[in-house]
């Protein structure tokens, strides 16, 4: 990206946008147009501009100006989603509990299988 350009952002389109400024020539130039929600974060760094829009990832090219919508995934590390021993209801000792009968199928208490 060099030093000749310092980008910026700003709002005077009314929505806030990505920006370069030349310092040769002090033009500036619009990045980006978005008119729905506003740019709300950007770093540079390899060459290219990551930003956040609308809650989602972006990849700005400054020397093409081309920008790709990043498709990003995330693991979710839920706890209900792990593996886990859980305790069962408490038997009522008035009742027989239910086993598999002889060839696996339900067995009705009480009864011989």
């Amino acid at each position: 990206m060099g030093r000749e350009k310092l980008f910026f952002r700003s709002d005077r389109d009314g929505e806030f946008n990505l920006f370069a400024f030349n310092r040769a020539t002090k033009a500036v130039t619009h990045l980006t147009s978005h008119a729905d929600f506003p740019v709300a974060s950007a770093s540079a760094g390899g060459g290219r501009i990551a930003y956040e829009q609308a809650g989602y990832a972006h990849l700005l090219d400054p020397t093409t100006g081309a920008s790709t919508r990043l498709k990003l995934g995330v693991a979710a590390d839920l706890v209900e989603r792990r593996p886990r021993w859980a305790k069962g209801a408490k038997v009522d000792p008035g009742r027989e509990p239910v086993s598999l009968g002889r060839a696996g199928g339900p067995r009705v208490p009480g009864a011989r299988s």
